[in-house]
């Protein structure tokens, strides 16, 4: 009966104690790392376009939109708004972070908006 402890007398005695790797597992290990490396480039270079949509009201031109609290962090000065087929953008925010658009020549009256948000993958991985 052979010891399982013994000693390795010779480099070709180490090749018979050394399990070998089957060349499959290599090439699957590649393919993951190859697809996470993929995966985290791609959520940092491109974006992913969001809609968000609600209701503006019109009041003599000036514009009301009723955004939740959630999406205001998302919107930024120079961003388009659609309203119907008209075309504005945010000019600025008031102190409780409502959007202020610009003019729009519309009828008073409520309207439904789209605002789209242009965001990477990523951002939603850290948290922004």
């Amino acid at each position: 009966m052979e010891k399982k402890n013994a000693s390795i007398a010779s480099p070709d005695e180490l090749n018979k104690h050394l399990q070998q790797t089957n060349p499959f597992t290599w090439i699957i290990l590649g393919l993951v790392t190859v697809i996470l490396l993929g995966f985290f480039v791609w959520s940092f270079i491109f974006k992913l376009q969001i809609k968000l949509t609600g209701t503006a009201l019109i009041e003599s031109g000036n514009v009301t939109l009723e955004v939740n609290r959630s999406e205001l962090s998302k919107l930024k000065v120079d961003q388009k708004v659609l309203i119907g087929e008209k075309e504005g953008k945010i000019t600025s925010f008031k102190e409780d972070g409502q959007p202020n658009i610009s003019k729009f020549k519309l009828s008073d009256g409520e309207y439904k908006y789209t605002i789209i948000v242009e965001q990477r993958p990523a951002d939603f991985l850290l948290g922004k």
